[in-house]
């Protein structure tokens, strides 16, 4: 992940959330038990690339979704998994003035 600064901007931070939603996707591909975690990974890759709502609320939505479904299923992620993921909701911490 590269360095993003704590202000900075939508389009970095969307930027950035695609390629680490990329390298997700790259690994849960070939992963029978987790494909209920690619679909909404996949889901979400796409709402960011579109462009059309708000980058913060979409990774807002993101970390819910992807909460949800791995207390539902139960999923045991791999160290890359846990890291990339970790990496993606660092990006959600924005903040305003502080």
């Amino acid at each position: 992940m590269s360095a993003l600064n704590w202000f900075s901007g939508g389009k970095a931070r969307r930027t950035e959330a695609l390629l680490l939603l990329k390298e997700l996707m790259i690994l849960l591909s070939e992963q029978e038990n987790k494909q209920s975690l690619y679909q909404i990974i996949y889901y979400f890759s796409n709402e960011l690339a579109s462009g059309g709502t708000s980058v913060p609320l979409v990774l807002s939505e993101l970390n819910v979704a992807l909460s949800a479904i791995m207390v539902k299923e139960s999923l045991q992620l791999t160290k890359e998994e846990t890291q990339l993921l970790k990496q993606l909701r660092q990006l959600s911490h924005v903040r305003y003035g502080y």
